[in-house]
C-alpha cells in the first residue's frame, strides 16, 4: 500500500505553496491534506480588544456552536487544499482534526497514524521575536515526527 505523504494545510498562502511543492516533489504518492483547528477556542479568556485577558464565561451551547462553525470552515479549508494538490498532481484526501495537543503534535500523530512517509508543512516566515515567544510548527515537528519532515519556505513566494 502507498505511503501518504501529510501536508499540513491551513489556508494560507504558505500553505498553498507547500502543496504545490508537495505536488512537485511526491507527485506519484497519495496525500493527506490536514487542518487542525482548536476546539477549546471558545473556553479562551477574551477581552474587547480580541486579547487574551480577561475571561468572558461562554455557556456549553454557545462553545458546541462556535466548534461546530470552526469544524465546518475547516472543512471547507480542507477541500480547497485537495483542489490545490489535485492541480499539483496528488491524489489527496481531506483529514480534518481537532488540535488536542499542538499543531506539530497533532500532524505528528496524524502521520504516524497513516504511516506517513514524510510531512511537508509551509514555513509562514515570522521574525525570530514572533517564533521564541510562539514557537515554530515546522520546529516543533523536528522534535516530534517520527518521519522525515519537509518545510518549504515562504522565500518561495516569489517563485512561479
Amino acid at each position: 500500500m502507498d505511503r501518504p505523504v501529510v501536508i499540513g494545510f491551513d489556508g494560507s498562502d504558505s500553505a498553498a505553496r507547500a502543496v504545490r511543492a508537495a505536488g512537485e516533489l511526491l507527485s506519484t504518492r497519495s496525500a493527506l491534506i490536514v487542518v487542525i483547528w482548536e476546539p477549546a477556542l471558545a473556553s479562551l479568556p477574551i477581552t474587547g480588544e480580541g486579547v487574551v485577558g480577561i475571561e468572558m464565561p461562554l455557556d456549553p451551547q454557545s462553545a458546541e456552536i462556535i466548534d461546530e462553525v470552526s469544524t465546518e470552515h475547516s472543512e471547507r479549508v480542507a477541500a480547497e487544499g485537495v483542489r490545490i494538490a489535485a492541480e499539483a498532481g496528488l491524489t489527496a484526501e481531506p483529514v480534518v482534526r481537532p488540535d488536542e495537543l499542538n499543531v506539530a503534535e497533532t500532524l505528528a500523530q496524524v502521520a504516524g497514524e497513516r504511516n506517513a512517509v514524510a510531512i511537508v508543512v509551509g514555513s509562514h516566515g515570522h521574525g525570530a521575536l514572533r517564533r521564541r515567544v510562539l514557537g515554530s510548527t515546522s520546529t516543533k515537528l523536528l522534535n516530534h515526527a517520527h518521519c522525515p519532515v519537509i518545510v518549504i519556505p515562504s522565500a518561495l513566494a516569489d517563485q512561479p
